[in-house]
């Protein structure tokens, strides 16, 4: 993709994040957290998720240019089923479980009447890791648009548009009809209702699946039949840059 030209390389992205999280140590120690100095940041960790038990459930959004046009390996298919994006980051950044001041204090994500302050001290603006990119960008990435990202979600959105992608889309649909799954889309079969009650099942139950393990067999309706044609084949075809 012609855009990957003005993206950031994957090794610097890694660069980066443990860069993110080295900054966001010292900081954590200020608010009272002496425990995470010697937090291992090589890989680097997930970025944090907020506790089940702190009542309130944030869907986490998985996306990676290897994955743009869905799932393409049968053999990744077969082993992770449409979570092949979702696996993969967690193989590369580990989660950990944070408790609800911890997350806090890293992430400046606040909801409801959760505490502003930690150990007597006042949480940063976007937490500690906000402080960290804030430092690593000189600014804060997340109030300037990201004209490569902005580029790339709007290129695919016109793919979409596109009539050899929707006929994709409806063969595929049907090879996965005939095998008894019922999704319009690959995207269908990635973020559906059911994946979202089978996250939050995860989540409350602390249960996860192991990635390194092939997705259970038993009424996984992400698991694509074998003669399914898998993410709908490729769509090279779309346009855009």
């Amino acid at each position: 993709m012609l855009l990957a030209a003005y993206d950031m390389p994957d090794g610097d992205t890694r660069t980066v994040a443990t860069a993110r999280w080295t900054l966001a140590k010292p900081c954590m120690a200020r608010l009272g957290f002496t425990g995470l100095k010697h937090l291992a940041t090589d890989p680097a960790p997930a970025w944090p998720q907020r506790p089940a038990q702190a009542g309130v459930y944030a869907a986490v959004l998985y996306a990676s240019d290897d994955f743009r046009y869905g799932v393409q390996d049968p053999k990744q298919a077969a082993r992770y089923g449409y979570q092949a994006v979702r696996f993969e980051e967690e193989r590369r950044h580990p989660q950990r479980k944070w408790t609800l001041a911890e997350y806090l204090a890293l992430t400046g994500e606040f909801c409801g009447n959760d505490p502003r302050t930690v150990h007597g001290h006042r949480i940063p603006r976007r937490g500690c890791l906000g402080a960290a990119e804030r430092t690593i960008y000189g600014i804060d990435p997340l109030d300037h648009k990201d004209p490569v990202w902005d580029l790339k979600t709007k290129s695919l959105q016109q793919g979409m548009r596109e009539p050899g992608w929707k006929r994709a889309d409806r063969a595929w649909s049907a090879c996965m009809r005939d095998a008894g799954y019922h999704y319009a889309t690959p995207g269908d079969a990635e973020t559906g209702d059911d994946r979202r009650r089978q996250e939050l099942t995860e989540r409350l139950t602390g249960a996860r699946h192991d990635g390194d393990r092939p997705t259970p067999r038993g009424g996984h309706p992400a698991r694509p039949a074998p003669r399914v044609r898998v993410g709908g084949g490729p769509r090279t075809s779309s346009t855009g840059p």
